[in-house]
């Protein structure tokens, strides 16, 4: 996404390819049919050219005018900004959202004033999705409707024959898996689980392919994983809550990581403890010990009180062995 051409250097080397062929503009006129007009617009920055345009002018300048114009790309496809709302879909931290706003409107209003051609669809549908994420994260869940509809809207506008039902059969790039994502957990808050297992579990295996060696691949799946275990605890599907809460303990672990980590160890020591499995409360152990060397007091005293009112299980610190036991 966020393509864009310097239109004014592409224009500047055009002009001096033709006077290095020792060429005017009259006498590219006459050689080629394409007007005097065309040529010093194109040169001015004012147009780009057409294609079968540069095919014509390469013949004639001997040079490949396609190859040139590529060249003059921006990498705003804005891969690096796009890959930084993951910092705050990780994170919800609020104040990196509002770093990566500032930065997007500075970036998009340089480009908007100079000579540059940028697709403003795909402008509008990144400033949609920043707008949603400062709803989803600023609002409640009655508020969710209008959140749904603005992504669907987003989705619809990049892939004009996007339907839900049929997610399976279509390709995402980078940025509209991160609006299916957010769409499939806000589906989850809502309740609709099957159709945020439908999203989540798509989200999940176009990771594979569009986040190939990106540095939060690992994280994007932990984060996916997390959430279609809850779903499945919710569904009362032990099994495969296990089965998504293994996979993603396994991305925490191979790649040093403590992200979710806790989460899923809990979730995975829950539905091994309803099916009754002997190591459920290792796990359990070791998502009380992450949240309290990660600091998270608050969610360390949540998960203690959750797991005695809930499941009448009762765990306690153990000094001597710098360990959280059963009682």
């Amino acid at each position: 996404m966020f393509v864009s051409l310097n239109l004014t250097n592409f224009g500047t080397k055009l002009k001096e390819i033709r006077e290095r062929n020792g060429l005017t503009q009259k006498a590219v006129f006459e050689r080629t049919g394409i007007s005097i007009e065309t040529i010093r617009n194109i040169e001015k920055s004012k147009v780009i050219a057409k294609f079968e345009t540069l095919e014509i002018l390469s013949n004639c300048y001997k040079t490949e005018l396609l190859l040139l114009l590529q060249e003059q790309k921006f990498d705003f496809e804005l891969r690096s900004i796009s890959q930084k709302i993951d910092s705050v879909l990780i994170s919800n931290n609020m104040l990196e959202f509002d770093n990566l706003v500032q930065e997007f409107d500075k970036i998009t209003s340089e480009l908007g004033f100079s000579n540059s051609l940028l697709n403003s669809n795909d402008v509008d549908n990144f400033k949609h999705f920043l707008e949603a994420i400062r709803l989803y994260y600023s609002s409640r869940n009655d508020h969710y409707s209008g959140i749904t509809q603005l992504l669907t809207n987003i989705l619809t506008s990049s892939n004009p024959k996007f339907q839900l039902s049929k997610i399976d059969s279509m390709t995402f790039d980078f940025f509209e898996n991160r609006v299916l994502l957010l769409l499939g957990i806000i589906e989850g808050d809502n309740g609709n689980i099957e159709l945020s297992n439908l999203i989540l579990t798509k989200c999940l295996r176009n990771s594979d392919f569009n986040d190939v060696n990106y540095e939060k691949k690992h994280l994007i799946q932990t984060k996916i994983l997390a959430n279609l275990a809850y779903n499945y605890h919710l569904s009362d599907n032990h099994e495969k809550v296990i089965e998504l809460s293994s996979k993603a303990i396994k991305l925490c672990d191979n790649n040093h990581s403590t992200y979710c980590l806790s989460t899923v160890l809990f979730r995975r020591g829950i539905a091994k403890h309803l099916l009754k499995h002997g190591d459920a409360f290792d796990d359990l152990s070791r998502a009380l010990l992450c949240l309290l060397s990660n600091g998270q007091h608050k969610l360390l005293d949540d998960y203690i009180k959750a797991l005695k009112s809930h499941y009448n299980l009762h765990f306690d610190y153990d000094y001597s062995m710098k360990s959280y036991n059963i009682v």
